[in-house]
């Protein structure tokens, strides 16, 4: 055969290889595709394909291995479902490299220790391996290494071949990398809304349980589904469900020593035994585990609960995954298959990612369930109940269940804000929080705040209403030593004192225009520098920005820059007045009482009757803030231990809703109908008119000192041109 034909089906090849690479959509397929077209060529007995995290911190492996012995292994089977490690790695030095290698002994006495590396020569007797990384223009994607066990196997022209096949599959994975981002952004949008949808409405712990199962299930097929919740008082949840033969979930009863907390002996044991270490669950630890094959033995030997089903049911694998609950309460998500590789660690992954959504349906059931207690004394519109409503005070259990941390509540709409926080809060994206006034603006920017990553940093929080306009640039950016007259020294603003936390910007529609495109630029390029400074400083700020205008309807009138609003509208939320959700009142006034009653003193044990239907009927146009104020007066009038609000609401005047007149920009909440007035004019024709009233005001003088040109604030030929655009000429003088 010659040289010639030889490229020449090497060129067909690679030709049918792009031809395959073009429906190939997942990992999987890749390393399928490639095995069909190299085995051919190369004569290997392991392939091994690594695809970089998005982190670039850890690395992904798939492999197609002809040696049944490696198949069998525990380990690799272990190796393979979990991402590696890239530091201090082959595979860091692998990335290193832009050119295929072949092993050398040097190579290899380096990372000797290194266990696959042992494992391939021990159990799979691998002797000789073609490495090569894959790049896609300045960036290492992942490598390709194909094993074999005959010494020498590989030549050098092997490796400049082997390039053109790995230059091609680095495309692919830069596809593969993007039709993943897409689809799996798709899958969990829609996997999040049918687990709103599915766990949101159940009325019991049950219905909890089962319709959670069912939909992880689509996702993460398993044999047993098991949720745990505990309080301080003990068990309040512990439920596991098992498929029959014909795939349906059933309850199961839960052996009674699975239940028993033996965490002390747990720990004594795990510190005596190397191969059980982080694999504890009976401690409720708050990390997730991956349990397989042998590493689910040895969890066997030092945990009660994994023993039990083991030995109960069979199992051989399982994952956990811990729910970050409110109120010291620790919960546990737990899938297990009498496999010995039944899960993934994408499986455990998708898990933690999906456990916020979790525990807002757990938490929304729980205080659902305690607001039954007021569906028979508690009155509703047009219904007077004669008896007092009573206040459960004393109880630990005390009905202030928050959906959100600091946030109390449980009615759809603040479900709905619940569930846009909590999706947006592990991201870095700027909030807009828009809301009439007393609504809990600030309470909500705190909570996206404790459920971020930068929940341990600073939370700085300013009204830009509050400050004269002539501080608040100095508040928000600093300024030097002699920066203006009383600046004796250099002072840090709240954009620096928030680094590496969150900034709330509060009434953020009342800021100059000077200052709107200083926070402009600041938002766009993440730096500022201070008044009076020339150091540029880099910023990791979060920004939550706050108003109870419309910043849309300001901005199309020309009082709020569009660019800055567009900047701050990322991810609005529009937070629900307090009259949007009356079921929340008794929960507010009982957490208020509580706090009242401390504070002065004084012990309310119930709420008379008429007062809690005054409070339910009333239109709260301060929201939360005018209950708070409203029950802090009762508290104070009132004798316990009963809590009344008679003649306290009293309708507040429409003037103090709207100061500023009828021309001011509506708030949210007010009534946006149109009123009998004269109509609007055009943009065109009111700025007719205004030029008009100028020139009669000067005496038609267009430029000059006392012109028309310096009363509007605007050049002489500027106004020139818009009087012609407008039809104004001085023969107009003599008109009305």
């Amino acid at each position: 055969m010659t040289t010639t034909t030889i490229m020449s089906e090497e060129a067909q090849i690679l030709a049918s290889l792009n031809i395959a690479f073009s429906s190939v959509t997942t990992r999987e397929e890749l390393i399928s595709v490639l095995v069909k077209h190299l085995k051919p060529i190369f004569r290997f007995d392991v392939a091994l394909l690594g695809m970089l995290e998005p982190d670039r911190k850890r690395i992904r492996l798939f492999a197609h291995v002809f040696l049944p012995e490696m198949l069998q292994n525990d380990f690799f089977q272990r190796f393979l479902r979990r991402t590696v490690k890239v530091a201090d790695t082959p595979f860091e030095a692998l990335l290193s490299f832009r050119e295929p290698f072949l092993t050398t002994p040097e190579f290899v006495e380096q990372y000797y220790n290194f266990r696959p590396f042992k494992m391939l020569r021990a159990v799979g007797g691998i002797r000789h391996v073609m490495a090569a990384p894959l790049w896609c223009g300045r960036e290492a994607v992942g490598f390709l290494n194909l094993a074999s066990r005959t010494e020498q196997n590989f030549q050098s022209r092997d490796a400049a071949l082997f390039k053109a096949f790995t230059d091609h599959a680095a495309l692919a994975v830069r596809a593969i990398f993007a039709n993943e981002k897409l689809r799996t952004g798709e899958r969990e949008l829609s996997l999040q809304r049918a687990l709103q949808k599915a766990i949101l409405p159940v009325k019991s712990s049950d219905e909890f349980v089962s319709a959670l199962a069912t939909i992880l299930e689509t996702a993460i097929p398993s044999s047993f589904f098991y949720v745990e919740i505990r309080s301080k008082q003990g068990t309040m949840l512990s439920l596991m469900l098992s498929k029959d033969i014909r795939g349906s979930w059933q309850q199961v009863a839960i052996p009674r020593y699975a239940e028993s907390n033996n965490a002390e002996s747990n720990n004594a044991e795990s510190n005596n035994d190397e191969s059980a270490e982080n694999v504890s669950t009976e401690s409720l630890t708050r990390k997730s585990g991956l349990h397989l094959g042998e590493e689910f033995v040895a969890l066997c030997r030092v945990s009660a609960l994994a023993r039990m089903m083991n030995e109960s049911f069979g199992v051989e694998s399982f994952v956990e995954v811990p729910m970050l609950l409110s109120d010291g309460e620790q919960g546990f998500i737990r899938l297990a298959e009498r496999q010995p590789y039944g899960f993934s660690e994408q499986d455990e992954e998708l898990l933690e990612r999906l456990q916020p959504h979790i525990a807002l349906g757990w938490m929304s059931l729980k205080a659902r369930l305690e607001l039954e207690r007021f569906a028979d004394s508690a009155p509703t519109s047009g219904t007077v109940h004669a008896q007092p409503i009573p206040l459960h005070l004393s109880s630990s259990d005390a009905v202030l269940h928050e959906l959100l941390p600091g946030v109390i509540g449980t009615s759809s709409s603040l479900r709905n804000t619940a569930i846009a926080v909590r999706q947006v809060a592990p991201t870095g994206a700027t909030v807009l929080l828009e809301g009439e006034t007393g609504t809990g603006k600030e309470r909500i920017a705190r909570a996206i705040h404790a459920l971020s990553p930068r929940a341990a940093k600073p939370f700085v929080a300013l009204n830009c209403a509050a400050l004269p306009s002539n501080l608040v640039e100095s508040e928000l950016f600093g300024h030097e030593k002699g920066a203006f007259t009383g600046a004796t020294e250099r002072r840090i603003g709240k954009f620096e004192a928030a680094e590496g936390g969150t900034i709330f910007l509060d009434e953020i529609g009342e800021l100059s225009p000077n200052v709107q495109a200083k926070l402009l630029r600041t938002l766009q390029e993440r730096e500022l520098e201070r008044v009076g400074g020339k150091e540029t400083i880099r910023l990791d700020v979060r920004v939550i920005a706050a108003t109870n205008r419309s910043l849309a309807a300001e901005s199309a009138l020309g009082r709020f820059r569009a660019d800055l609003y567009y900047r701050l509208n990322v991810f609005p939320i529009v937070i629900a007045p307090l009259r949007e959700r009356r079921e929340d009142i008794p929960l507010l006034v009982e957490h208020f009482v509580r706090r009242f009653s401390e504070r002065l003193g004084k012990h309310f044990d119930s709420v008379e009757a008429a007062s809690m239907q005054a409070l339910m009927n009333h239109s709260w146009k301060g929201n939360i803030r005018e209950l708070e104020n409203t029950l802090e007066r009762a508290a104070i009038i009132s004798e316990p231990p009963l809590l009344r609000v008679e003649g306290l609401l009293a309708p507040i005047p429409s003037s103090l809703h709207n100061p500023s007149g009828a021309n001011s920009t509506r708030n949210f909440g007010e009534d946006t109908a149109p009123q009998a007035q004269v109509p609007l004019s055009t943009l065109n024709d009111a700025e007719r008119e205004h030029i008009l009233r100028a020139l009669r005001q000067t005496n038609w003088r267009v430029s000059g000192e006392n012109g028309a040109a310096v009363l509007l604030n605007m050049k002489a030929t500027t106004l020139e041109y818009r009087m012609k655009k407008l039809g104004i000429h001085r023969g107009m003088k003599g008109e009305a």
